[in-house]
């Protein structure tokens, strides 16, 4: 098992025994090859790659894959050729039925066994290779080193190291077919039948199975725990027997279904565990929590017995605070009825706020076109038509309307005339003072903040 991949787990006894004896009796005759008649699953190859460790032998087989085709199959042929031939290599040629995906591998094969040869197998590099490393043992054995010759020490040196076996189901017409058309299959083999596994196999392999802990049971279980898989085994087999003579089926009970009983039994048996582990850890953890939840009511109960003063004494306070609070309610409502007054009164306030604003913005824009105009004629006045109004000495009205305004907005106070008791306010003479420096005037009135005009 250290040397082959994959391992194989075997348990030897009296049948298997005799089967490898027979296979390592025929595979180290000259040209021994041996047909293995039995049903899958009955450990043909087993016996036949620990036959072949036994004698030393290595096994060689062929991968089947779906891609498969004639030429993988040649080549498969050649390497197998090649090393017993010119290697010098003992092989056990490992075949199965279920590898014929071709009858042309069947005929094949029966070259191999008839003449250990497989006609137009190799090209001409190839017999080159051939003649080059046989002619030097020809030589030494003294030979003819004819191509024939050497060919024919080839072919011997295959038979010598090539060893067939072949692992054939019995059952069906498909079978019997081969046998006619392939005689070398029967004449060129060693028949050996592989029946089924006898009770004490049976035995054996579900109680390696115990050792090696694949399937864990106590102790005192072990033996009929066994018996119950060899009964299980047996009764199958006899009911597949009765069901083929009453309903001409067939229902073929093989070890693989042996071994698949065990996997089966070991696979339940590990999932029933676990279930029952899993419900034993959430019936524990239910119980803990149970005993939690109950030392915890008593707590809260004794908890609530040494709070029930606190409780009453709370209660009291917190119908007095519900009083206050109905008291604090109406005092509420009161303020909020006042303060809903105010707010009324403050809209109230406010609209006729927006109303002045308004009309306040109306007469703005009436003012504001006669502003700009006023702007644009004021630029157009020239310094010596305001010097020439200075010199007026009884102006018009309008003028002196204008230079009145000019003078409260540059804070000139006006000249008081008139008799005690009846004076009034005379602005030209303060006017001609301003007209007399028109330059400083038109300046002012030029740069004349007009958007913060004093009331």
């Amino acid at each position: 098992n250290r040397d082959i991949s994959p391992p194989m787990p075997l348990i030897m006894f009296l049948d298997c025994i005799e089967h490898c004896v027979r296979l390592c009796r025929t595979i180290r005759q000259y040209n021994g090859h041996a047909l293995l008649l039995g049903i899958g699953g009955s450990g043909r190859r087993s016996c036949t790659r620990m036959a072949a460790f036994m004698c030393e032998y290595e096994p060689f087989t062929v991968e089947i894959t779906k891609s498969f085709s004639l030429n993988d199959w040649r080549e498969c042929l050649k390497t197998l050729l090649n090393m017993t031939g010119l290697e010098d290599k003992q092989l056990v040629f490992i075949f199965t039925d279920t590898q014929i995906i071709k009858p042309v591998f069947l005929e094949d094969v029966a070259n191999l066994l008839n003449s250990g040869d497989v006609p137009n197998l190799y090209e001409g590099n190839d017999l080159e290779n051939i003649y080059q490393v046989m002619r030097p043992i020809c030589a030494y054995e003294q030979l003819p080193q004819s191509k024939v010759g050497l060919y024919s020490r080839f072919i011997k040196s295959v038979k010598a190291n090539l060893h067939i076996v072949l692992a054939f189901s019995p059952i069906g017409d498909i079978f019997r077919a081969r046998m006619r058309n392939f005689p070398p299959l029967v004449n060129s083999c060693a028949i050996d039948w592989v029946a089924n596994w006898p009770d004490e196999a049976l035995t054996a392999v579900a109680q390696n199975q115990m050792d090696r802990g694949l399937i864990e049971v106590p102790d005192d279980m072990v033996d009929s725990v066994i018996h119950m898989f060899v009964f299980i085994h047996a009764s199958v087999g006899e009911i597949s027997e009765r069901y083929r003579g009453e309903a001409k089926r067939y229902n073929y009970v093989t070890p693989t279904s042996f071994l698949s009983i065990l996997e089966c039994f070991a696979r339940q048996l590990e999932i029933k565990r676990a279930n029952v582990v899993g419900a034993k850890v959430r019936l524990q953890n239910g119980l803990q929590k149970l005993a939690e939840t109950e030392a915890g009511i008593e707590d809260l109960q004794l908890s609530l017995k040494e709070s029930q003063p606190i409780l009453v004494k709370t209660q009291e306070e917190i119908k007095v605070m519900m009083a206050q609070i109905e008291v604090d309610k109406a005092d509420a409502d009161a303020k909020r009825d006042v303060a809903l007054g105010e707010e009324k009164a403050a809209q109230t306030k406010a609209d006729e706020c927006n109303e002045i604003k308004s009309g306040a913005q109306a007469v703005l824009d009436e003012a504001l076109p006669a502003l700009d105009a006023a702007l644009k004629v004021l630029k157009n006045l020239k310094v010596k038509d305001i010097s020439e109004v200075g010199k007026y000495q009884n102006p018009p009205e309008g003028v002196k309307f204008v230079m009145e305004v000019v003078c409260k907005m540059k804070g000139v106070q006006a000249k008081k005339v008139g008799e005690a008791g009846k004076k009034r306010d005379d602005w030209w003479e303060p006017s001609r003072t301003l007209l007399a420096n028109a330059q400083d005037l038109q300046n002012f009135m030029l740069n004349y903040d007009k958007d913060n005009i004093p009331e």
